[in-house]
């Protein structure tokens, strides 16, 4: 299957705790999420399965992972692994990038397709090949 383009900005937003607002996009195998987050705003320590990569693309973050805090700045990229504890406070308003893999099935929701494009399906697994949706209610914080 050849490559497939998607707009930013054409990906539904949504809230998922107070202050941090997310575009998410799935891949076959991995979950993209694109975050705008308010100075001040807390996002509580959980952990989940997935391994994730963050990328701060704009402002100050402080981030703690398995009790140990940092601050991140433009340009740095942490990895977290598979189930380590984490939380995070916006220093500055924000924007992160994170990626996860494998997909945050919890992230999936409606699978609501941007610019009212199908999403195609893997004929082996009959699992999307990709897919651009919203945030299941509810779902902030699995496997807590």
């Amino acid at each position: 299957m050849p490559g497939q383009f998607y707009q930013l900005g054409a990906i539904p937003t949504q809230e998922v705790v107070p202050g941090f607002t997310a575009r998410m996009l799935h891949s076959a195998h991995m979950t993209f999420a694109f975050w705008q987050i308010t100075a001040g705003s807390l996002f509580p320590e959980h952990h989940h399965p997935h391994e994730q990569v963050a990328l701060l693309l704009e402002g100050r973050f402080e981030l703690t992972v398995d009790g140990e805090t940092s601050v991140l700045v433009p340009g740095t990229v942490l990895v977290i692994p598979s189930n380590a504890r984490h939380s995070g406070r916006a220093i500055s308003d924000c924007r992160i990038c994170d990626v996860f893999y494998p997909i945050r099935e919890d992230y999936v929701g409606e699978r609501e397709i941007a610019g009212g494009l199908q999403a195609t399906t893997d004929s082996d697994n009959g699992k999307p090949d990709s897919l651009i949706s919203g945030l299941a209610p509810g779902s902030v914080l699995p496997n807590d």
